[in-house]
């Protein structure tokens, strides 16, 4: 794991979108809501800067060398859950950012380059704000 925490602290934020998981024809493809700890996939510079709706799971190291090709940033799971009880009010931004930066920070420690995955307010009214701790690596 050591290779994923190479990148600089650079802290991103994404918005998901919460939709059901599909079954892709090779690798297994989810949401945030399917994600586990110690999954891997690939985001492409677009989805970092506008959000992604699902994730095609791939092999850490595959991820790894794919990134490092240059093909993307690695994205490996160390953490998911949920922000709110259901019901909830979605938050204000600056709110939403703040309970999620309070689970992924104590990450830098291990990993520097953490990226949060922040649910949409479809997302947090569907599946109660869903979110995921990233330790991302361009290789």
């Amino acid at each position: 794991m050591s290779r994923l925490t190479r990148l600089g602290s650079a802290v991103l934020v994404v918005a998901v979108v919460v939709v059901s998981a599909l079954v892709g024809s090779g690798n297994r493809e989810v949401t945030i809501r399917n994600l586990a700890v110690g999954d891997c996939f690939m985001l492409a510079g677009d989805e970092i800067e506008n959000g992604a709706l699902s994730f095609e799971l791939i092999d850490c190291d595959d991820a790894l060398d794919s990134a490092a090709s240059g093909l993307g940033t690695a994205a490996f799971v160390l953490e998911v859950g949920q922000l709110a009880e259901s019901g909830a009010a979605y938050p204000m931004e600056k709110e939403l950012l703040a309970l999620v930066d309070e689970r992924c920070d104590p990450f830098l420690d291990v990993a520097p380059s953490v990226l949060p995955l922040l649910p949409d307010s479809e997302a947090w009214e569907v599946a109660a704000g869903p979110y995921a701790c990233l330790s991302v690596s361009l290789g």
